[in-house]
């Protein structure tokens, strides 16, 4: 499930160094927080779960909700045993990296995930081995640009 809030002083209120914090999202029993990340509302993330399918979704795509709320569903698996491994920003310019439980890696472009709605499965974005699982979505550091290198 994935939960969109505001980020402002209501949502994320500023605590002292010494306190607990809030509550963020209420999660089942056998549910873990696999991230958090940053947008606006006109961007765009990708989701990736175990089994290898990934999608493309619009933030806008999600209501806005509040501290604390359930969230909503963002990718139906295709077996009981799958389970969201990385959300990322959906950026054309910054590769992003899979590794999977085999020490495999890939690297793809967002441009390459399919854009689509909350209740779509997604596409499967590489071929697995038996037993084998995608353990990693991860945004790939790209050294930064010489003007000199880029001229020459």
């Amino acid at each position: 499930r994935l939960l969109r809030i505001a980020v402002n002083d209501e949502q994320v209120p500023v605590l002292s160094r010494t306190s607990q914090g809030q509550q963020g999202m209420r999660l089942g029993k056998q549910e873990t927080l696999i991230g958090c990340i940053a947008v606006s509302a006109g961007d765009r993330f990708v989701i990736v779960s175990a089994q290898g399918y990934a999608k493309q979704m619009a933030v806008s795509a999600l209501r806005l909700a509040n501290r604390g709320d359930l969230g909503s569903q963002s990718i139906p698996f295709t077996s009981k045993s799958d389970r969201l491994v990385g959300i990322e920003v959906a950026v054309v310019e910054r590769p992003m990296t899979l590794l999977t439980s085999a020490d495999r890696m890939a690297r793809l472009s967002a441009d390459t995930i399919p854009q689509l709605d909350k209740n779509a499965t997604g596409d499967r974005l590489l071929t697995l081995d038996k037993g084998e699982t995608i353990t990693l979505l991860a945004i790939a550091s790209l050294p930064p640009q010489d003007s000199a290198a880029a001229s020459s």
